[in-house]
């Protein structure tokens, strides 16, 4: 394994609380209090101290914008502080309800990457949380009437894919490309999804399609989708670990502890047993002021890489099938945090990420920016899915060897302001 090279991102817990309680939110443990302004002045002044020409300080939480004062202040000071020569980007993760015009105008003055997390269209975010999408909606239209230049180029949307706004996926990224934003990521439930049945890959494919094709309309007309491809993005196979972690910087927890991912931070991951307490105890790192920080992030990475959880891709296996059969392994990105929080098995992927992975990969046309190699594995794609379903003489459908009942037969999306059957 080869160095990381200098720190170019740091991760802050700016809190655990959060305003909200989604229905799949992964963070267990939501302490009271906050980051202290010399714990994060301390870790803004280490990220300053890279030699790296460009870094990035991320707030995460919990919500964070509930130390909105405290966010300004460290982007401010982190602005002041910068050496000459060094460009600072500044970013934050928030579920958009405390986005005031006040905070709307520092965060588009500047230049603050904001990351909105949204599940869509009414059905689908109201299940996510109820009496949260009339406060988004209203959000978008206030920043495409105010400030269209934030919209445009500092928002962007975090959806995150589950079995109950599957069927809303579709209908959802059309809602965000009518409101003007420009970027969408789609990213599978990070928690145990006994919901998602193994024929829902055949409504994923249908989704899927139906974002092609609306692409391929605004294609023709000089526009673009905002959907924005997750998969596709492993590392470069300098060491075993599957995912990015460590690979630009860690994450620093509200007491200003080193964690190598936010997925384990103390303050957020509550009682952690099995894969999960396995992988927290690895992922701490100290502090960020003390000793070499390159060092212990090259050796923390290294740690990782020796649980099976975090290595060996071509050893897993989903309900679908083996990883190492599938013609899309080299691209395959599955989050080692999914695995560890979905049971005993490290190799064991979740359904659900294996299906997005299966059908995104295949699908390049959907998304803004298509992989480089999605294109030519759109046949080895379509001789996959004769393979995935089969019709046996009961008339079950069959996946690699495993059988469901045809619950639900996969079906178009709603109209905007159709209220669509309940699954």
């Amino acid at each position: 394994m080869r160095p990381l090279g200098p720190v170019e991102a740091l991760r802050v817990m700016l809190t655990a609380r959060c305003n909200l309680h989604c229905a799949y939110c992964y963070q267990g443990a939501r302490p009271d209090g906050c980051m202290s302004w010399p714990t994060l002045r301390a870790a803004v002044d280490v990220l300053l101290s890279s030699s790296a020409s460009e870094v990035e300080l991320a707030f995460l939480g919990g919500e964070p914008l509930l130390e909105f004062d405290l966010l300004r202040r460290a982007v401010l000071h982190a602005r002041s502080h910068a050496r000459h020569g060094q460009r600072l980007r500044a970013s934050v993760q928030t579920n958009g309800t405390l986005v005031t015009d006040e905070v709307a105008e520092f965060l588009a003055s500047e230049g603050v990457e904001t990351q909105l997390s949204f599940d869509g269209v009414r059905r689908a975010q109201e299940r996510r949380h109820p009496d949260t999408f009339d406060l988004l909606d209203r959000l978008l239209d206030r920043l495409r009437e105010r400030r269209p230049e934030f919209l445009r180029d500092g928002l962007s949307v975090a959806l995150t894919l589950t079995p109950c706004n599957l069927s809303d996926l579709a209908a959802s990224l059309a809602y965000f490309a009518d409101k003007g934003v420009r970027r969408v990521a789609v990213t599978p439930l990070a928690t145990p999804s006994p919901a998602w049945r193994l024929r829902d890959i055949e409504e994923l494919d249908l989704q899927l399609s139906l974002i092609e094709e609306r692409a391929r309309r605004l294609g023709e007309h000089g526009g673009s989708s905002p959907l924005a491809q997750t998969a596709g993005r492993r590392p470069d196979g300098s060491d075993r670990v599957m995912c990015g972690v460590l690979a630009d910087g860690p994450t620093v927890d509200i007491d200003g502890s080193l964690v190598a991912c936010g997925a384990f931070a103390g303050s957020v991951k509550g009682r952690a047993t099995g894969l999960m307490k396995e992988a927290a105890e690895v992922a701490r790192m100290g502090r960020p002021v003390d000793g070499d920080l390159d060092r212990a992030r090259f050796e923390t990475r290294r740690a990782l890489g020796g649980l099976a959880a975090f290595a060996h891709m071509e050893r897993k296996r989903s309900g679908y099938r083996a990883c190492a059969s599938c013609p899309h392994l080299e691209e395959c990105f599955v989050c080692p945090a999914a695995i560890a929080r979905s049971g005993d098995d490290p190799h064991r992927v979740p359904d659900i990420w294996c299906a997005w992975n299966q059908v995104s990969l295949a699908r390049p046309a959907a998304f803004a920016t298509p992989t480089s190699r999605g294109r030519v594995r759109g046949e080895a794609y379509a001789a996959a899915r004769a393979r995935w379903r089969s019709v046996a003489p009961t008339g079950r459908f069959v996946y690699n060897g495993a059988s469901e009942d045809p619950e639900v037969q996969p079906s178009r999306p709603p109209a905007h302001g159709e209220r669509p059957p309940e699954r």
